[in-house]
């Protein structure tokens, strides 16, 4: 029975997200044109609840059949409100999350409070590179070369990463505690600040013990939900994290690469109580077996790992990852999978003259 409505929620979903993004086309930019319907068939190799952004992605394979057929790109409201790529990825985020984009009225959405960092991603993302974007709002920083002869090597936990009603408050968690700290850092400083970047951007080179503290004591929040924990998680990835994969990538610097994306992976399990048991064994084992470092990513709650190691030895390593995770969790073994992947390049679209980044298609044409 259980079984079942599991299925029956996840069937539920599959309608909403198109759905979602068909109704808010229509109110955002049905006053300009005439849209006309379109049919859309899809298949995937991604599992389902895999946290790799497989919702966001459906999502947006709709919003591509849709735009490109109606010529979305062309209108005056896209043109006045979407300018680049970045425009366009945090937009369809607000479709997914319902706030309002500019002068584009918000919606419903699906449920879930995410920001526009997978969007971006699936959109702007070139081959061989990590790109580094600044978030709310979204700004491109940089492009980086991965390095040939290095291996990103991904796995599938088996454990569903959930959005059903039961599963959204924890996984909208996290956003709530950044939110609930902003307020205080507002109510304390008197400041009006949106986000954690807006403050770490005002507090550049200060040290937040005050803060910190006032988030914790005073009545300032509810203990059980650590804002000072959820605050220090932020900073380590803005302030050590981040830099210290840009710098090793930069140096050609595996181990120093594999310790700062270990040390992102402890700092959510301890403060964003995402980390899934499974997810926390596949990292441990990993290091165990070679590679330079691991980390689950997406939401958690289940989900997937990626790690680091040499190309020549990724085949291998993933193997032995696998085999190894199949005997500690026999049970996860039909549906856990285990890839090497590379970066690639944004949505594409295919055309006579071959394959195009759909953002490329809109904004350099």
């Amino acid at each position: 029975m259980r079984q079942h409505q599991t299925q029956m929620a996840r069937f539920e979903l599959s309608k909403i997200h198109p759905m979602t993004m068909a109704q808010r086309v229509a109110s955002n930019f049905g006053r300009d044109i005439s849209l006309s319907g379109v049919d859309i068939a899809f298949t995937s190799s991604m599992p389902v609840g895999s946290g790799m952004s497989g919702s966001s992605a459906l999502m947006m394979t709709c919003f591509c059949a849709i735009a490109l057929v109606n010529r979305l790109h062309e209108t005056s409201t896209f043109r006045s409100n979407i300018l680049n790529g970045i425009d366009l990825a945090m937009y369809l985020a607000c479709v997914e999350n319902g706030q309002s984009f500019r002068n584009l009225p918000g919606g419903k959405g699906v449920g879930t409070f995410g920001g526009s960092e997978d969007h971006t991603a699936i959109l702007n993302c070139r081959p061989g590179m990590l790109s580094l974007y600044q978030y709310a709002p979204t700004v491109f920083k940089a492009d980086v070369a991965w390095p040939p002869d290095w291996a990103l090597v991904v796995a599938f936990s088996g454990v569903r990463a959930e959005k059903t009603r039961e599963a959204l408050e924890k996984y909208n968690l996290a956003s709530r505690r950044a939110v609930l700290a902003v307020d205080v850092f507002n109510r304390e400083s008197g400041k009006k600040l949106r986000s954690l970047s807006e403050i770490e951007m005002e507090m550049r080179g200060v040290s937040y013990p005050t803060w910190l503290n006032t988030l914790g004591v005073n009545n300032a929040a509810p203990e059980e939900l650590d804002l000072p924990g959820r605050v220090r998680q932020f900073l380590l990835e803005e302030r050590e994290t981040t830099p210290r994969v840009l710098l090793s990538l930069m140096r050609g610097d595996l181990d120093a690469l594999g310790k700062a994306i270990s040390a992102s992976h402890r700092a959510s399990r301890r403060s964003l109580w995402n980390i899934a048991p499974e997810v926390d064994y596949l990292q441990r084992s990993a290091i165990k077996l070679g590679a330079a470092g691991a980390s689950g990513f997406g939401a958690g709650f289940g989900g997937s790992i990626f790690a680091v190691t040499r190309i020549q030895n990724a085949a291998e390593f993933a193997a032995a990852w696998q085999h190894g995770y199949a005997k500690r969790y026999p049970e996860r073994e039909g549906e856990s999978a285990f890839f090497l992947a590379r970066p690639s390049p944004g949505i594409r679209i295919w055309s006579e003259q071959g394959p195009s980044r759909f953002v490329d298609m809109l904004f350099e044409s």
